[in-house]
């Protein structure tokens, strides 16, 4: 490439300019790994349901199965904005890379990463629900004998009983 570059370009101005671009590209692609860390997280605990059919996921060759915005702004990030940044980082149009690509690609980074923390938090409500249900129906199912059994005293009374009946042996040796 420099090759190609430097038949109108200096030599060291055209190194500059594609060792900036791989900059850029390396930028891009952190704030993208964030984004499917974040979203992967979603699948590993249960919120978005991974398909049968997918070896695993997120998977990024199946952007036309998505079945959440979640994972759509995702496909966006891949398809569009870190591409438009690559593109317009070597075609040397900053205006291009930064206001169709970089910006784009960090909002999505936080419309994912809030969305995630607001589907966690319902989850989380869900499973809090769940378990006050469950415990309330436990409740009203458990036996009338059961719950006296759990209230009766069980190894300090035995243990205080062990403790008469040798003070009354020791007492009555003597």
């Amino acid at each position: 490439m420099i090759e190609i570059c430097s038949q109108c370009h200096s030599e060291n101005f055209a190194r500059q300019q594609l060792e900036a671009a791989d900059k850029m590209i390396r930028e891009a692609d952190r704030v993208f790994a964030e984004a499917i860390r974040t979203v992967k997280e979603l699948y590993d605990l249960g919120i978005l349901e991974k398909p049968a059919d997918w070896k695993y996921a997120p998977d990024l060759l199946q952007f036309y199965e998505v079945k959440t915005p979640i994972e759509e702004e995702l496909y966006l990030m891949f398809l569009e904005y870190r591409m438009r940044t690559f593109q317009g980082a070597f075609h040397m149009n900053p205006d291009y890379s930064f206001w169709y690509g970089w910006a784009p690609l960090k909002e999505s980074l936080i419309r994912i990463k809030y969305e995630a923390e607001k589907l966690k938090a319902e989850k989380l409500k869900e499973m809090k629900a769940e378990n006050e249900a469950e415990e309330t129906k436990e409740a009203k199912e458990t036996p009338k004998a059961e719950k006296e059994t759990k209230k009766t005293p069980g190894f300090e009374v035995l243990a205080g009983l062990a403790g008469v009946a040798a003070a009354y042996f020791v007492r009555r040796r003597l």
